[in-house]
């Protein structure tokens, strides 16, 4: 990159060296691209006066804990730099497709790879002046989609949606009106008019879609999320798709979604395709890796860092299993929040040493350490606010695994039913500690190992794990019913019936939280309590036949014979009746099936009658 600088320097604006002054050289004013010099970066920007400017120490702390990194945060992005350069070797040899399905485990740097690895590269140019759009899909993927495009080319939002929707196939027509208005900006912005797509080829929209998964969470959750999902497929694979054979696509889409998941994404066509073709396997780190992620970033904040803590790390993290061969793929964000607990514990002006790092608790106890201790400091009135805030922010998927949810911060206050001012100081307190991500508008929980490594949220998720677990079996259950024909034999018997009713009233009363009851498992509760309140009274009823020859022998004076002595009567009496049917059956009466089974239903339907009759006599005798 730095030979691409210097070998630029010919003709164009003055380069103008920021921290000492004084002119450095001519550039070509050309693309935007950045130098990595001695641990600090030179931006190049261009425009009529292109300048350098030379970055001191990174100010803040370089660990990011749990967050994400962002494109802003490229430079203290360390560890992954050789995988950001295979991903987008990947996307050049795959340019005559459409798709390329990003897959690693939670905790394997997946959003920070897209982010602050692939986007700072795509932003220099690596496959051309290619407009790049950065998405996640939300509850909402069809209207993040249209907003994206909407404000890259300059157009209401609201007719961009309604277009998608109404066709989810004009999606290339929408893209080709982002790529003119990008590149009529970018030109005139540098006064040039090169290439525009770099090496001959027509430019394309770049989509990148993180955390793809939400589309089987988030958009799972109503009707209507599915249908939003289903159209917003729709596009994707109409701007995934040449316009004419030998063409190009519209767009190239490259997609990030965690391997639990990856079984989800199989189900929808568009997605298996590309799975199918070929994925980008985001591996574990090797050593070299590791001790330049714990390095790096120090380097960068020019602090000290004592090599004993790198070996700590290393050890910490290493898999006990020889197959693996190193460490597992999701310590990353274990080991950044280590390192940001132990850069909170290090003395103010020295180095970051063992100390230091052994009181913010290593990789092994880091992440529940810290959320735990900010909510154990917490008044009580807020650790029930922030109980209900990670809730509210946990996805239990009818399987027992747990997602991510984001919402508004106007949703999260109704939901709180808190005082909104307590609500906001919650939030505040756990994005403080790079726990919570917000972002103004938006609010969601900084990472997926939070959900398993903090032990306090996993005891409040117990019983939604359990709510979430009779959900699914509630669907599976309803299914076989419908399956075979809704047969009674099907329903559910009476304890389970009301633990299953009871369920379905928790989780309508509470709709932001709980998965809503489908309109086939209404009906199967309600028929099966229909049922249930059939048999109730059948049993009502014998019971009361049962006291009613009980109250006849007591009134007789001699108990349990009497009763003994009018079934055994009941019982010649039918039995006489049943030797008469073969003098009928003489007679050629009985010869049709129909007419035996009616005279045989009146026997049984007197001999109830009759007992009817004695159990209400020794009801009221018993009363009397």
């Amino acid at each position: 990159m730095r030979d691409e600088a210097e070998s630029a320097a010919a003709d164009g604006g003055t380069v103008r060296n920021e921290v000492s002054g004084g002119s450095q050289g001519i550039l070509n004013q050309g693309r935007d691209f950045t130098l990595f010099e001695g641990g600090s970066h030179i931006h190049v920007r261009s425009g009529e006066e292109l300048i350098l400017i030379r970055e001191g120490a990174w100010s803040d702390c370089p660990y990011l804990g749990l967050a994400p990194f962002l494109q802003r945060h490229a430079r203290v992005f360390y560890g992954r730099d050789t995988l950001a350069e295979r991903l987008v070797e990947r996307l050049m040899t795959r340019l005559p497709q459409g798709m390329l399905v990003v897959v690693g485990a939670s905790g394997a740097g997946k959003s920070s790879l897209l982010q602050a690895g692939l986007l700072p590269l795509l932003e220099r140019g690596e496959l051309g002046r290619w407009p790049v759009l950065s998405m996640t899909p939300t509850g909402q993927p069809l209207w993040e989609l249209a907003h994206g495009l909407a404000r890259m080319a300059g157009v209401d939002v609201v007719s961009v949606d309604r277009s998608l929707r109404d066709d989810p196939q004009a999606a290339p027509q929408l893209i080709e009106q982002v790529i003119r208005a990008t590149r009529a900006h970018t030109d005139q912005a540098a006064g040039i008019d090169t290439d525009p797509g770099g090496g001959g080829r027509a430019p394309r929209l770049v989509l990148v879609i993180d955390q793809l998964e939400e589309l089987f969470t988030l958009a799972q959750e109503s009707e209507q999320g599915r249908e939003e999902r289903a159209a917003f497929l729709a596009a994707l694979r109409a701007a995934t798709a040449p316009a004419e054979p030998g063409g190009a696509p519209a767009a190239m889409v490259v997609a990030a979604v965690r391997g639990d998941f990856l079984d989800q994404a199989l189900r929808f066509p568009l997605l298996a395709e590309a799975i199918d073709a070929e994925v980008f396997a985001i591996t574990p780190m090797s050593e070299r890796e590791l001790r330049s992620a714990v390095t790096g970033p120090a380097a960068e904040a020019k602090l000290g860092i004592d090599e004993a803590v790198v070996d700590a790390v290393v050890a910490e993290v290493r898999s006990d299993d020889p197959a693996t061969e190193g460490f597992g793929a999701g310590v990353l964000p274990l080991v950044s929040q280590a390192m940001y607990a132990a850069w909170k514990h290090h003395e103010p002006g020295g180095e970051l040493d063992l100390r230091a790092y052994r009181r913010g608790g290593g990789t092994t106890d880091a992440v529940n350490r810290s959320a735990q201790t900010l909510y154990d400091d917490l008044p009580p009135e807020r650790q029930t606010i922030a109980g209900t805030v990670f809730t509210l922010l946990t996805i239990v998927a009818p399987d027992g695994r747990l997602a991510r949810r984001r919402l508004s911060i106007v949703q999260l206050r109704a939901a709180c039913t808190a005082d909104p001012a307590e609500v906001d100081a919650v939030v505040a307190a756990f994005a403080a500690h790079r726990l919570l991500v917000t972002d103004g508008a938006g609010v969601e929980i900084a990472h997926d190992v939070l959900l398993t490594s903090w032990r306090q949220l996993n005891e409040w998720l117990r019983d939604d794990r359990l709510d979430r677990a009779l959900h699914s079996q509630l669907l599976t259950d309803t299914t076989t019913w419908i399956d075979h024909q809704k047969h009674k034999a099907y329903l559910y018997p009476p304890a389970r019936l009301a633990e299953a009713r009871a369920a379905a009233e928790r989780w309508t009363a509470d709709p932001e939280r709980y998965p809503q009851p489908t309109a086939d498992a209404a009906e199967f509760l309600l028929t099966g309590h229909r049922a249930a309140r059939r048999g109730t009274r059948i049993r009502r009823t014998l019971i009361a036949v049962l006291a009613g020859l009980g109250g006849i022998g007591a009134l007789r004076g001699l108990g349990l014979l009497v009763v003994l002595g009018v079934l055994v009567l009941a019982v010649l009496a039918v039995l006489g009746f049943l030797r008469r049917l073969g003098f009928l059956r003489r007679l050629g009466v009985l010869r049709s099936r129909g007419v035996r089974g009616v005279l045989v239903g009146l026997v049984g339907l007197g001999s109830l009658v009759v007992l009817i009759v004695l159990g209400g006599l020794g009801v009221l005798a018993a009363q009397d």
